[in-house]
């Protein structure tokens, strides 16, 4: 998720953060962080995928980029902290090359469907569009062997 909700780092400066998540529903998780935030939000990549093999790709990003978690006392948060200087980019491509590596069957939603953004009215897809039409709204799976 790209966030349009802020957080303070000190006294004088604001930054934007990345979060990351499992959901399963697009338009009810997005609404949950408009909620929270009291601003539009959207979801610049998405992911499609069995979900215990999502969770487990959640969990090695998890192990692997601890240190650039954010926290704040003992809770962590599915948030980069902005100063591991981690991007948006850098999480799609650690996930883009995981997936590749490792051979896993999960897809991501085509570019010309993002980001993905939400209101108080219908969205524009949900995940029952993606799992009836897949070929129209996923990317082709990208497993080849290296």
């Amino acid at each position: 998720m790209r966030s349009k909700h802020y957080i303070k780092l000190d006294d004088s400066s604001f930054t934007n953060i990345i979060g990351f998540g499992i959901l399963s529903s697009f338009d009810k998780r997005l609404k949950n962080y408009i909620g929270a935030t009291g601003c539009n939000q959207e979801f610049a990549v998405l992911y499609v995928g069995p979900s215990d093999l999502i969770r487990e790709l959640e969990s090695f990003l998890k192990q692997k980029w601890k240190h650039d978690s954010l926290y704040l006392g003992t809770w962590v948060f599915e948030w980069l902290d902005p100063a591991s200087n981690k991007s948006l980019d850098d999480l799609e491509k650690f996930f883009d090359d995981k997936i590749a590596q490792d051979q896993i069957p999960i897809r991501k939603i085509k570019r010309e469907h993002l980001p993905f953004i939400t209101g108080l009215g219908k969205p524009l897809y949900t995940m029952k569009d993606v799992k009836d039409e897949p070929d129209n709204y996923l990317e082709p799976l990208q497993l080849t062997k290296k």
